[in-house]
């Protein structure tokens, strides 16, 4: 088998780990509309605030309200976060049995948990976007960019879970992963357009944070498609793809550095 092939086939593995994830996760339609009506009433709630401060029919407001749906969605992968659950495999000896297995730990973590978090990320997107539209009464992303919306948006689901993984690696050195967990959390509420979208962050603070993993991930993606041009879509890519190599190989070499104090098979 050339080397070709042992990688298309270990391709199709991570695929089938992200499938097989996606239906062990699988909760039917009233986990669904569980998870997808707490997001409805959290954005039905910022919205409220925002329709004080700004009014209905400034586009800051129904800009900002389509933002944070989309950046609800981002942040909306499976519970606990993939650093929490990296950093207690590291702990009770998992990681070390992955040393026996010919695939890569990290990728399969990661496109398990992707796969895990897909069916919450659904819920999200469809009931958030839903909401978005019922309380703006309109769309405010041109069909015609929707496709690249979607690609940054993806991109920045991705990002999201790297930053985890990099954050979860340092239970190598680490008691717990819990406060390094917290810390990136907090970052996401405050700069990730979770809760503020990034239009209506002060002039001064969005130009520091702008270029942030956090609101790289999670605010640019609903900025960048509610304030669509091409220019600004080329720039936030750019970073995003750096932020996406940065994240990704510095977890590797976390990885390969923190595996030498362990035994295979446990230790």
């Amino acid at each position: 088998m050339n080397s070709s092939t042992f990688k298309i086939s270990r391709f199709s593995i991570y695929s089938l780990m992200f499938l097989l994830s996606a239906k062990e996760k699988k909760s039917g339609v009233t986990g669904w509309v569980v998870t997808g009506s707490q997001i409805a009433l959290r954005i039905g709630i910022y919205a409220g605030m925002y329709r004080v401060a700004l009014g209905s029919k400034n586009d800051l407001f129904v800009n900002g309200i389509w933002a944070i749906a989309i950046s609800q969605t981002i942040f909306g992968g499976e519970r606990p976060q993939l650093s929490l659950q990296i950093g207690r495999e590291i702990k009770d000896g998992t990681v070390s049995m992955y040393l026996l297995r010919p695939a890569s730990y990290l990728n399969q973590t990661m496109f398990s948990y992707l796969g895990r978090s897909l069916p919450s990320q659904s819920a999200i997107a469809t009931f958030g976007f839903a909401t978005a539209f019922f309380i703006t009464g309109k769309v405010p992303i041109a069909l015609v960019n929707l496709p690249l919306a979607i690609v940054l948006i993806l991109g920045g689901i991705l990002l999201t879970e790297m930053i985890e993984m990099f954050l979860g690696l340092t239970g190598f050195w680490t008691n717990d992963t819990t406060g390094v967990q917290l810390m990136n959390h907090k970052l996401d509420l405050l700069f990730g357009g979770i809760i503020i979208p990034f239009a209506l962050l002060p002039e001064t603070i969005a130009r520091i944070v702008r270029f942030t993993p956090w609101s790289v991930s999670a605010a640019q993606p609903g900025y960048v498609a509610t304030n669509f041009s091409y220019s600004l879509y080329i720039e936030m890519f750019a970073v995003l793809l750096a932020w996406l190599s940065v994240t990704y190989f510095s977890s590797v070499l976390l990885y390969k550095r923190g595996i030498k104090n362990l035994t295979t098979g446990g230790g």
